[in-house]
């Protein structure tokens, strides 16, 4: 007897220090007065929803950042923060719409509490006492993790990073648009308000995360504020005159110009009376026809970050050639993205013997790429020399990011 009354009083202190463990966050504080009794963190309120809707305890408060705008939720509606960036939905009766980055202590006693598409709702609030300001941390997250972690994150504020902007769609109120990183994509909701279109890419992107149209993730961006975009890179102009070049008999050879270091392949400065320039000297290319070490052309030993468009001056030299002077002279324009060990055509120019013209082709690489450019003879053989007719090309002009 004596045995069984102890076991009895035994379990019955065990099933108490349980019960008291697992309701410990939710009992009322002798610190806190009523009416607000206990602080409790919202990712606390949560664990209270066990697949159903319930009321919560008396005596419970949060307090959280009011991170939502009215433009992209109902007036009653806000998503609230708390420090340890956790977020519910708070359905409240303030006849007024509730600022963004207000810090509310909210009186949660007897509220019900539901779940919707993944985020957690406080309805029929009514006790709402503003603390003043305050600017919520983001969590800094990518676009497959904010799309995996829904359940933990939403109603809490993201920040994307090194993001591509695409936008999808738009009505009467909101635009909806994708947000793509190196993890993924996620759409991203903005109100139009401002009619403003997003960058293309941007170094960060801030919003509030939830679920729209029943089961889509969805960062919503309150503002062009939430964007920083990534600044246009500045292009300058790199130019080749070739006034410092030497008048040079070797058929190829490396020297040293204004701009840097330069390949002549059966060509040189030039000078002569016969050649076309503007100032003192152009390149005078020749070339062999079908031979491709001697081809003639002038390319840069170095390359162009984020190549635009290369321009040019294209001369039909006065030389006689032995004849052929009816016949077009012509250049192809190369570009290379392996420092010159293969190369691509990206169009050519002709002009007639004693014509000098500028030409300007489009590149539009990448602002990463490096690129090199190269400018070959074309024009037919002169049966009197074996070489290709000669031409000039001067001022060869590339819009870029840098040189390297």
């Amino acid at each position: 007897m004596r045995t069984s009354t102890y076991c009895f009083f035994l379990l019955l202190l065990l099933s108490t220090a349980l019960f008291s463990c697992e309701e410990d966050i939710f009992k009322p504080s002798e610190q806190n007065p009523a009416p607000f009794l206990k602080q409790v963190e919202i990712a606390n309120v949560k664990t209270l929803w066990k697949g159903n809707d319930l009321v919560v305890p008396q005596g419970l408060y949060i307090e959280g950042v009011v991170i939502s705008t009215p433009e992209l939720d109902a007036l009653n509606q806000i998503h609230v923060q708390d420090k340890a960036g956790s977020g519910i939905v708070i359905q409240h009766s303030a006849s007024q719409p509730l600022p963004l980055h207000t810090k509310l202590r909210i009186d949660l006693s007897g509220k019900k509490i539901s779940q919707h598409h993944e985020g957690f709702y406080v309805e029929g609030v009514t006790a709402l006492e503003a603390l003043g300001t305050e600017v919520p941390a983001a969590i800094v997250a990518t676009a497959a993790s904010a799309n995996e972690k829904i359940s933990l994150w939403h109603s809490s504020l993201v920040t994307i990073k090194n993001v591509t902007i695409k936008k999808l769609s738009q009505d009467a109120q909101a635009s909806v648009y994708s947000l793509t990183d190196a993890t993924g994509t996620l759409k991203a909701y903005i109100a139009d308000a401002s009619g403003e279109a997003l960058p293309a890419k941007a170094n960060f992107v801030t919003g509030y995360l939830s679920v729209r149209g029943g089961n889509e993730v969805f960062l919503n961006l309150r503002s062009l504020a939430d964007i920083e975009a990534v600044k246009p890179p500045e292009y300058k102009l790199f130019s080749e005159d070739f006034e410092k070049g030497v008048f040079n008999q070797v058929a190829n050879f490396n020297e040293e110009l204004g701009s840097g270091s330069w390949h002549f392949n059966q060509a040189f400065a030039a000078q002569g009376a016969n050649d076309l320039k503007n100032g003192a000297r152009s390149a005078r290319i020749s070339g062999k026809e079908n031979d491709p070490a001697n081809e003639g052309y002038v390319s840069p030993n170095f390359d162009y970050r984020g190549l635009r468009s290369v321009s040019f001056f294209l001369g039909g030299a006065l030389w006689g050639e032995g004849g052929y002077l009816e016949d077009l002279r012509k250049v192809d324009v190369f570009i290379s993205k392996d420092k010159g060990q293969t190369w691509m055509k990206i169009g050519d120019a002709t002009v007639a013997r004693g014509e000098f013209k500028k030409f300007e082709l489009p590149v539009e690489a990448d602002e990463e790429e490096l690129v090199r450019v190269k400018i070959q003879n074309a024009s037919i053989k002169s049966t009197a020399t074996g070489n290709r007719i000669r031409i000039n090309i001067d001022d060869i002009t590339c819009s870029a990011i840098s040189k390297e």
